[in-house]
């Protein structure tokens, strides 16, 4: 037909798919033709990609080292964006969670990060100075308006190591009674004073040895108080066998610090 013979024809293909000469011109009017769009160079449309959400990868790191109580700790929050490619950036919130009477401070509250993107959020976590030894769970997390599916959280230790000892308590002089001298039957207050330095120390444990003119050793035990005193008594015989010279130690203990003094005392 003559609007079909306006098409151009492709001049390379001859023959057409049963190797017979391909029909072309006005005598070859024989219901059947080729439309070729574009000279054949239009590739087929691809469908637009899809947006797929999935959970942020989120980590807690921060140094393991045991530290003293009222120690600020620092951590690092990492969250990496899994949503696919064809996703819009996301913000994300974070949260931060402390034992009770702890101090949390996380330094970003929000961040915005495109598909497959990551950011580092600090994590500052300071315990009390009165804190017990032990290990304390810490938290750290993200979600975002998305929902449930860009929820996710991660966790760390924080560990606080026991106080170190005083040092060395050191027993000045401080070992003796009440009296020098005692009759028989009668009652001997002793008491012992543990320092350390200046300073008195509490709960050290105090062992009192009481030497007797036989030879004989009586033992006693007190603890000390705020004071840094120890105190105990001994009640004396009676007898004519109590008479004569009396020693007594004071051996305190505290920790792996000890002291030693001692002092003597009569009974007439």
């Amino acid at each position: 037909s003559p609007v079909i013979d306006k098409a151009p024809t492709i001049s390379a293909v001859t023959t057409d798919f049963l190797l017979q000469k391909r029909p072309a011109g006005p005598a070859n009017d024989i219901g059947a033709y080729e439309v070729q769009l574009d000279g054949g160079t239009t590739s087929p449309t691809e469908p637009a990609p899809t947006c797929t959400r999935a959970a942020p990868t989120v980590t807690l790191a921060g140094d393991t080292a045991a530290v003293a109580a009222g120690t600020t700790k620092t951590y690092t929050l990492t969250t990496r964006n899994n949503d696919s490619s064809a996703c819009s950036n996301t913000t994300f919130q974070t949260a931060r969670s402390v034992p009770s009477g702890w101090a949390g401070t996380l330094s970003a509250t929000s961040f915005t990060l495109a598909p497959g993107a990551s950011a580092n959020t600090t994590l500052s976590v300071t315990s009390p100075g009165t804190a017990t030894a032990g290990s304390y769970g810490i938290g750290a997390g993200v979600s975002s308006s998305v929902g449930s599916v860009h929820t996710a959280n991660a966790s760390a230790s924080y560990t606080i190591v026991a106080p170190e000892e005083p040092a060395p308590a050191t027993l000045t002089g401080s070992a003796g009674t009440d009296k020098s001298s005692y009759a028989r039957g009668q009652t001997v207050y002793m008491s012992a004073r543990v320092l350390s330095g200046s300073n008195p120390v509490a709960g050290a444990a105090v062992v009192f040895t009481t030497t007797l003119p036989n030879g004989s050793s009586k033992l006693l035990t007190a603890t000390t108080g705020q004071d840094g005193y120890a105190r105990t008594s001994l009640k004396l015989s009676r007898g004519k066998s109590a008479i004569g010279s009396y020693g007594l130690r004071a051996d305190a203990t505290y920790g792996t610090a000890k002291a030693t003094a001692s002092t003597t005392f009569r009974v007439d």
